[in-house]
Order: C-alpha cells, then structure tokens, then sequence
C-alpha cells in the first residue's frame, strides 16, 4: 500500500439532509414525472439573479383557504404562447383545483419578452400570469426546448419544436406541437417536431 494509508479516514455517510431529495428525485425519474420545483429550482438564483418562489406560494397557498368560487378559468393565461422567430420554450403543465384534470401550457418568448435569455426566465413570465386563485397552484416545468416559429413563409407558417433544456430537460415535443396545432387550428400552419437529443 501507500505509506500515506495510515493518514486516511475512511468514512461512510448513511444518511444527510439532501438524502429525501435524492430519493425523491430517483423514483420521479424512473416513473418518468419529475418535478423540477422540488430539485433545482427551489430558492436557487440562475445567473441572472432570478429566484424562484416557491416556498411563498407553497406558504401562501397554505394560509388561505380557497373555495370553488375563488377559481377563475376564464382569467388564465392562453395555453399557447408563441413568439414568431427563434426563441427557447417551457412546457408547463398545473392540476386544476376545480377541476382536478391538468391543464398543459406552452410558451416560447424572446429574451426582451420575458425579461432574460433562459428557459427559467419563460417559466417565471408564465407565473406571472397565473391570477384569480391559481397564482397559488403549483405549476410544474415539465421541461423545455426550442421553437422556431417562421411567419413569413410562402407556404404559410412553419413551426418546429426541437431541443431541450439544460435547467428543465427535454419537453415532451409531441405534446407541444400537438397543443399547438390545436391551438392554432389553421391549415395554413405546419407544425412539426424533432426529438433529437443532440438538437439545442
């Protein structure tokens, strides 16, 4: 052995206070639901200084009691957000409390839209337009991309979803385009996607 064996502890830690998140985050992961709000985004700053607030909402939601009436559908955002050019996506999706069926979102924006460059700053932008009692309902990222959307095509408007993202993980394309097409419902819009893993 090496002469310096006898300077090394070796140690072994059975448990610490990041383990639940661990094991959370293994089982999301081979179910295929992983919830970006319980990882990487709780309280943490991306480098543009944003920080998420879940824990507030979590708090607030708690503190008060909603009733049926408090729920305002009709007041959420269009569930279909896009910006015409090159732009990064979120798919989001939120359990409706009234309900109780998911309502899935997709938004691309340009960075001077949302207010900076990332996949988190989109996330934070759609939030934001959540009002009338769903401001307090967990949104789930459920992951991002890319959407290339051309509106000056002579065959009519081209949409592509590819890509993913590095803070959310690769959306569900499929999903997105196809809540796009229904979205949209012109025949003069093509919407395609790529599910690439080597597209960003």
């Amino acid at each position: 052995g090496s002469p310096r064996d006898d300077r090394t502890i070796h140690a072994s830690l059975d448990r610490a206070w990041w383990t639940p998140f661990l094991e959370a985050y293994s089982s999301d992961a081979s179910s295929g639901t992983i919830d970006y709000h319980l990882r990487s985004d709780l309280g943490v700053a991306d480098r543009q200084g944003t920080r998420y607030s879940h824990d507030a909402v979590v708090e607030q939601a708690e503190s008060t009691s909603l009733t049926r009436d408090d729920y305002r559908p009709d007041l959420l955002p269009p569930a279909v957000q896009l910006s015409p050019g090159r732009n990064k996506y979120i798919l989001a999706k939120l359990q409706d409390p009234e309900t109780h069926k998911a309502r899935w979102f997709v938004k691309s924006a340009s960075p001077s839209e949302c207010g900076g460059p990332y996949h988190a700053n989109i996330a934070e932008d759609l939030k934001d337009g959540f009002t009338s009692g769903y401001e307090q309902v967990d949104i789930k990222i459920m992951g991002g991309g890319r959407i290339d959307y051309i509106t000056e095509s002579s065959v009519g408007d081209m949409i592509r979803v590819y890509g993913f993202s590095y803070r959310f993980g690769k959306g569900d394309h499929e999903r997105a385009a196809a809540l796009i097409r229904e979205s949209l419902g012109d025949e003069n819009v093509s919407v395609t996607y790529d599910l690439s893993d080597d597209l960003y």
